[in-house]
């Protein structure tokens, strides 16, 4: 069984890590001592309850995951540019300890909207 960890590192190597600027929270508070990108997708990913009625004895041996994306930005475009990047992710192949995943995009994206002198949205993948 997977963990968090990997599942986080797999999706920020995926959408291109910090040549791309996709950070984990933990990479972001680092950054903080020198200075926060101008524009950035701060991602989190976690495991998600099962869709449907459960198809084994150990709920444990189905994992499901969903992936949260924060695109900020000091511009409103920018920010779009990140939330652009970002959409990438959808039908994109995720392979995690040996297995593959195809991430799908959710239809509960928040707009980009201001956010304390920065501009922020937050998109929301599963798989």
């Amino acid at each position: 069984m997977s963990t968090e960890k990997e599942h986080l590192a797999a999706v920020i190597a995926l959408m291109g890590g910090a040549t791309q600027k996709a950070y984990s929270l933990g990479d972001l508070e680092a950054l903080k001592a020198t200075g926060l990108p101008l524009s950035y997708n701060e991602v989190h990913v976690m495991e998600r309850l099962a869709d449907g009625p459960r198809r084994t004895a150990r709920p444990s041996q189905t994992q499901q995951w969903r992936i949260l994306v924060r695109s900020v930005a000091q511009g409103f475009a920018n920010a779009q540019e990140m939330r652009r990047r970002a959409s990438l992710l959808h039908e994109a192949k995720l392979t995690v300890s040996s297995q593959t995943y195809y991430v799908e995009r959710s239809v509960s994206d928040d707009p980009i909207a201001p956010d304390d002198g920065w501009w922020s949205g937050t998109s929301e993948f599963t798989y």
